[in-house]
């Protein structure tokens, strides 16, 4: 009688498990419901090209300078692309141009994806388009690969080189831009 009793409240423990688990689960479904219908109301919008007037090393180290402001209604937080790949974000304007600061800018930080398995990770500017990222040593990755820009859905980087001991449970992978930025001539923005 006893055991049973004891199976009893166990049962009766786990069924209030699980009770609670589809209540969460019906939140989340829920709230993922409103994100997609706000979503779909503000949906991400290319809205336009900028020439770029001024880059590195003419301006401040790893922004660049666009003809396109405030008028044009570029705001603070759109991205910038060029060459199909994310290179920086609109960090202020005035009415005519903007500032962009480029994603390699040190200490900048880009969630990014990589690897196989797909793997999520940071890349952190150094600098002069260059990036750093660590990632666990099960994730496999060669120079070469792409960094893909988990905003944008946009290539951020390519792995320059990989630095892995047998001894380590990560690796480091130093990662350069696509674009040279020396050469750009003309930008894409997009709301997000």
């Amino acid at each position: 009688r006893s055991a049973l009793i004891d199976k009893l409240h166990a049962d009766e423990a786990a069924l209030q498990s699980i009770k609670y688990q589809s209540v969460l689960y019906e939140a989340q479904a829920k709230r993922l419901d409103a994100l997609r219908v706000e979503l779909s109301e503000k949906p991400e919008t290319a809205y336009g090209t900028a020439r770029v007037l001024e880059r590195p090393p003419h301006t401040h180290y790893d922004t660049l300078l666009i003809n396109a402001g405030a008028a044009d209604g570029v705001v603070v937080g759109d991205d910038v692309s060029a060459h199909n790949t994310t290179v920086g974000v609109v960090t202020s304007t005035s009415n005519g141009v903007s500032v962009v600061q480029l994603h390699s800018s040190p200490g900048a930080t880009r969630d990014i994806t990589l690897g196989t398995p797909t793997a999520i990770a940071v890349a952190t500017g150094l600098g002069g388009g260059s990036f750093s990222v660590t990632v666990s040593g099960t994730v496999h990755v060669a120079v070469g690969d792409t960094l893909q820009d988990v905003r944008t859905s946009l290539p951020l980087a390519v792995i320059g080189s990989i630095e892995h001991k047998e001894t380590d449970t990560s690796q480091t992978i130093t990662a350069y831009a696509i674009v040279n930025f020396a050469d750009m001539s003309d930008v894409s923005l997009t709301h997000r």
